[in-house]
């Protein structure tokens, strides 16, 4: 087997591995959506300064690498000590059906992250009118019954099929009798879209960012360049003495602590 192919598996593997263990020591909103998911928990059991939604995404991304994790790798991992497929032609179909499943969840779900900053950020007034409950559980199932959804046609064998591919050396996506496959639409829709929307999305938050920090700058600049002298001042309380007796008993003129011009 090529080098290459070899280090691309095991990047491949320690990736899904890691990533999600990562997620949970490094990040508690990870570790609270983890709970949630592993515990059947309703999202009431986030804090109150998490976003519902984002915890929601946060919770199908764990759950997406989790099963990557217990229905993928030890099947690959098999066919990778072996070098060829062992487990049967229904395990070779129901496997890629599952990886590519995952892997679209994952990426939606990422997306969907995105796109929630994108919003806070850039139209935040429009933010709790966006992201109600409804609407947070129609994104969520939207990312399942795509993602699965897409790979029915392909899981029947009417729009390509999964089986053994020798020349790659594992189960993929292969072509049909007539001669259509899958594989690069489903790049296309599942892969290239969302990351085409992560970057977009990205890239109006740092302008929207940028521009509010030049804005900042550039108030503060103005405010520095005017003398003290000519800044208005702070309204002051004029303590006065109508009239003061002096030693010699005779009234003596008012005398105020008011600033004069």
């Amino acid at each position: 087997m090529n080098i290459s192919h070899v280090f691309g598996y095991v990047m491949l593997y320690l990736s899904a591995c890691i990533n999600p263990i990562i997620y949970v020591i490094m990040n508690k909103q990870y570790r609270q959506a983890y709970k949630t998911v592993l515990l059947c928990r309703s999202t009431s059991m986030l804090t109150p300064k998490t976003p519902r939604t984002s915890g929601g995404n946060s919770g199908n991304l764990c759950l997406a690498d989790f099963i990557f994790c217990i229905f993928v790798l030890p099947f690959n991992a098999i066919r990778f000590i072996h070098g060829s497929w062992r487990l049967g032609d229904l395990l070779c179909k129901l496997v890629p059906f599952v990886q590519y499943g995952s892997i679209g969840v994952s990426l939606l779900s990422i997306a969907m992250i995105t796109v929630n900053r994108y919003v806070m950020i850039v139209h935040h007034s429009a933010y709790a009118q966006v992201y109600r409950r409804h609407w947070i559980v129609a994104m969520i199932l939207f990312c399942w019954l795509f993602s699965y959804g897409m790979q029915v046609p392909t899981l029947l064998g009417v729009w390509g099929a999964f089986g053994y591919d020798s020349k790659l050396g594992t189960c993929s996506i292969l072509k049909d009798e007539y001669g259509r496959s899958s594989k690069t639409p489903l790049f296309v829709i599942a892969f290239v879209i969302p990351c085409l929307l992560i970057v977009l999305c990205y890239t109006r938050i740092f302008w929207v960012v940028h521009k509010s920090e030049m804005r900042m700058k550039q108030h503060a600049s103005v405010a520095n360049a005017v003398p003290n002298n000519l800044r208005p001042a702070a309204p002051s309380r004029a303590v006065s003495a109508d009239v003061q007796t002096v030693d010699n008993g005779s009234p003596a003129r008012a005398v105020s602590t008011a600033p004069q011009p």
